[in-house]
């Protein structure tokens, strides 16, 4: 990120590489790779392409709105009521933030609340710079008399973070709040109950990616993941462990 990312894209570039696979952040050096896109026979961005700028690549994304659909609707499905979605710090204009994953996840996770009616209610909440203010906030938001029911993460460190919050508030997962991750990372299956979180499908878009590098295509493409709900027990009631 920033200029020590940019000096670090400027380094590769000057190698003249015949491929370049990066993540498509809204910190990524866009501007950069636009002026010397004749410096690197093919680029693939992968995860997302957060700018409007035009730059000639194939697309391998994750489709973070259909993640945030389907996390909240399994935890409405569960009979929550009252769902928060806990977001990374934001840190861009409103017109950049919705190309962003967070964005994303969000507009989809508003849809499914919108499509169950009135009956239900969601907020979002972003995390601080500070971590002990975030806790300071999060804490006040699971402690109100008629507090979030269900919460899905934006990371699986933040879900693992409320575990740890809800245990310490007494309140019991998944009986007391449903919650749900994103990602789908390797200590999901390590949490007490074990989390349930959305895959990205990290080897789908790796071996998409792959073939968009080997391809002989000279027109690029743009490829879309579905994401995968995993259900475990830290979103449903009497669930195995």
């Amino acid at each position: 990120p920033g200029e020590e990312g940019g000096e670090h894209v400027r380094r590769v570039l000057d190698l003249h590489p015949s491929c370049l696979v990066a993540w498509g952040r809204l910190d990524f050096p866009f501007a950069l790779l636009q002026e010397r896109q004749r410096d690197v026979e093919r680029v693939v961005f992968v995860l997302s392409l957060e700018t409007e700028l035009q730059v000639r690549a194939d697309r391998v994304l994750t489709d973070a709105w259909h993640g945030g659909y389907i996390a909240a609707r399994h935890l409405l499905e569960q009979g929550r009521k009252r769902l928060l979605l806990l977001a990374h710090p934001l840190s861009t204009t409103a017109d950049s933030f919705r190309h962003t994953l967070d964005g994303q996840l969000i507009q989809g996770f508003r849809m499914a609340l919108d499509e169950a009616g009135p009956t239900v209610s969601g907020e979002v909440h972003f995390a601080t710079r500070d971590e002990a203010e975030t806790l300071r906030q999060r804490t006040a938001l699971f402690s109100r008399p008629n507090g979030p029911d269900a919460a899905l993460a934006a990371a699986a460190v933040q879900a693992v973070q409320l575990l740890r919050l809800l245990r310490d508030l007494g309140r019991r997962v998944p009986e007391d709040v449903a919650v749900a991750g994103y990602y789908d990372t390797p200590w999901c299956m390590q949490t007490d109950p074990p989390l349930t979180s959305v895959s990205i499908r990290a080897p789908e878009i790796a071996r998409l990616a792959a073939e968009r590098l080997l391809s002989t295509d000279t027109e690029t493409a743009a490829l879309r993941v579905k994401p995968e709900l995993v259900v475990r027990g830290s979103s449903i009631v009497g669930a195995a462990p």
